[in-house]
């Protein structure tokens, strides 16, 4: 699976779509989280295209993750298949962006995707494991 190049095209999507500039940039998790807001409003959004829309933005947000900081600690994509494939440290700690976006595309604003970003950042820092 080339999780860089579905990151392209969750990019390109993005701006076609939903007007949305993503550039891996901290700041950009704020844009992501208001343009799947959007796309979970969409009438109707299928299961197939939430499926889609949680593969493409789960890698970029996992992208994301990795280029400000976490591959530097070690963490890495491992998995077979998706939704399977997690955010991993050799600890063992796993994270998934992939289900992460897929439960803020089906619960709203309650599973925001900022908050996810914050506290993988604040795991590779050893805010959560010492």
């Amino acid at each position: 699976m080339n999780i860089k190049r579905i990151c392209e095209i969750a990019v390109k999507e993005a701006k076609e779509l939903y007007d949305t500039d993503l550039d891996y940039t901290p700041e950009s998790i704020d844009r992501l989280d208001k343009m799947l807001e959007a796309a979970s409003q969409e009438t109707p959004l299928s299961e197939r295209r939430r499926r889609s829309i949680a593969v493409e933005f789960g890698f970029y947000l996992g992208e994301t993750m990795l280029k400000n900081g976490m591959a530097e600690a070690g963490w890495e994509w491992k998995g077979a298949k998706v939704p399977m494939i997690d955010l991993e440290l050799a600890s063992g700690v796993k994270l998934n962006p992939v289900v992460k976006v897929y439960r803020r595309l089906c619960n709203g604003e309650e599973d925001e995707v900022k908050s996810f970003y914050n506290v993988g950042i604040a795991i590779t820092k050893g805010a959560f494991y010492k």
